[in-house]
């Protein structure tokens, strides 16, 4: 008996998501190193790390995921040009470079944030919905159809009585 204890659920998704988010970018990183510089493909290797990462864990590893690969992109790859002339500016390549796959990161992360396999960030109930008078929280259920209903009833009783006095004076209702 090694007396090893199942860590609770919180434990066990923020490790899911988060070792998805390490995991995936240093796939994408292993893979970048091994095709080396022949191959310019690291945008969309980091890019689809940081997709997977935010599709089945969630916006919060997927922006992990990003920041790692910023890292990645901006430490150990060399900039492919050392500037770029954009309307006569030099703007260095690798400032723009990495501001345009963070954007671009950052707009996929907000369109796929959790439509995977991330469990949902609010809690559920264990057992199924039961009314606030159950509960002993609040109105209990059908409150408001009783309360229009009383007022319905006050309406046309108070309606009713004027008719009927009108009525006994001889008098017609005229509205």
């Amino acid at each position: 008996m090694t007396g090893w204890k199942t860590p609770p659920p919180i434990l066990r998704r923020v490790v899911w998501r988060y070792g998805l988010a390490l995991g995936s970018v240093g796939v994408a990183l292993a893979t970048a190193l091994l095709l080396g510089r022949g191959f310019d493909v690291r945008g969309a290797l980091f890019l689809t790390a940081v997709v997977l990462t935010a599709w089945f864990g969630g916006i919060v590893p997927g922006v992990t995921a990003l920041l790692l690969s910023l890292l990645s992109l901006g430490y150990l790859f060399p900039p492919l040009v050392p500037y770029v002339e954009l309307a006569g500016i030099r703007v260095p390549y690798r400032a723009l470079s990495l501001t345009a796959f963070a954007s671009l990161a950052l707009i996929v992360c907000w369109a796929t944030k959790g439509r995977g396999g991330a469990a949902p960030e609010r809690t559920t109930l264990a057992k199924p919905y039961r009314s606030a008078a159950a509960v002993g929280l609040g109105r209990p259920p059908g409150w408001r159809m009783r309360l229009f209903q009383r007022t319905v009833d006050k309406l046309y009783r108070r309606r009713g009585e004027r008719l009927t006095r009108l009525a006994l004076d001889g008098r017609t209702s005229s509205g």
